[in-house]
């Protein structure tokens, strides 16, 4: 004997998620539907690639969930900024982010604009050279320091910078996705609170990691 109301509710729901992605599953649907009715008790399952399966064991705690689901939006995010800066000069979202920030200097010493990436030396003086070559960013002598240069963007970077804003606008709006503005808004409350954490914490964070590669 079938149950009319609830065929209709599911059916209802569907065309909800239909209005919602662009190429509905059955799979995508069932993860769809745990997502808008889970509780903040809930497990959390994370989906891995396009098939059936979800990966439970070890990620179903709130902070595993949350640590996996951060690195897959990050990466979502390098895909489409990746698509986005496709005819600019700026090739990564990490060269994106090195000229922003060198945009709101007028000079900065490469160590300093690593340091406030977050990268490692190499990995930051890789992305430097690679703006230098493209003439967005030009080195000067540092006149505290004839020993050392400093950073600054070029006339071509700060044309480049603005072109690049616009692109990386439309990245972000498609970054967080199907989101209300009252949830948008929480969001970044939430994220502005967790990254204010990192930024007086990390050293000490790092020690603490680093203390687990010691452990036998």
């Amino acid at each position: 004997m079938s149950n009319t109301p609830v065929i209709a509710q599911i059916i209802s729901r569907f065309q909800e998620f239909e209005k919602e992605v662009k190429e509905p599953t059955i799979a995508g649907f069932g993860y769809w539907l745990q997502q808008k009715d889970s509780s903040p008790n809930m497990k959390h399952h994370i989906q891995m690639g396009n098939k059936d399966n979800y990966v439970s064991e070890g990620v179903n705690d709130t902070d595993s969930a949350i640590g996996i689901l951060l690195g897959m939006l990050n990466k979502y995010a390098k895909h489409y900024s990746k698509i986005a800066l496709e005819n600019l000069p700026l090739n990564t979202i990490d060269e994106f982010g090195y000229l922003a920030h060198l945009s709101t200097h007028q000079k900065i010493t490469k160590t300093e604009l690593i340091l406030r990436s977050l990268d490692g030396k190499t990995t930051g003086t890789d992305i430097i050279r690679r703006l230098v070559n493209q003439g967005l960013a030009k080195e000067i002598i540092n006149p505290k320091d004839k020993r050392s240069k400093l950073l600054q963007i070029t006339e071509k970077g700060k044309k480049m910078i603005y072109q690049a804003y616009v692109k990386m606008g439309a990245v972000s709006v498609k970054v967080t996705g199907n989101l209300s503005k009252a949830e948008k808004k929480q969001l970044l409350q939430l994220l502005s609170k967790l990254e204010l954490f990192h930024k007086y914490n990390e050293k000490h964070i790092s020690k603490e990691l680093d203390a687990l590669n010691t452990k036998r």
